[in-house]
């Protein structure tokens, strides 16, 4: 918000690498409200999920995107040529690098210095 036209010191160049960049990945209104039940309910010592944590694989399957659309948005972005970096375990996130060129067509958007 405190960034002003002056400031910008134009586009980048093309072939700047621009690296660890991250998509992160809403959950859908009905994942967000169970998560935020169980939150609840391991911090009840009244309640049965009390101190049950779970892994990062098992948060992934109860509220993380499902494995099809995190291969979906994996292969969307290997195929403007960027690559994926990592992938988190909760499948909540996507970390990729590319160049400036790459990822200013890939988004329809262009990259500049502040």
């Amino acid at each position: 918000p405190r960034l002003i036209a002056e400031d910008d010191g134009g586009r980048v160049s093309g072939e700047q690498r621009l690296s660890r960049m991250t998509i992160l990945l809403r959950r859908p209104a009905a994942q967000h409200t169970a998560l935020d039940r169980l939150l609840r309910e391991q911090l009840d010592a009244s309640s049965p999920n009390y101190h049950h944590w779970l892994t990062p694989e098992q948060f992934a399957d109860r509220f993380g995107a499902s494995r099809e659309l995190m291969e979906r948005i994996a292969s969307w972005l290997r195929a403007h040529g960027l690559t994926i970096e990592a992938t988190a375990r909760s499948r909540g996130s996507i970390a990729f690098s590319g160049n400036a060129r790459q990822v200013g067509e890939a988004f329809h958007t262009e990259i500049h210095r502040y």
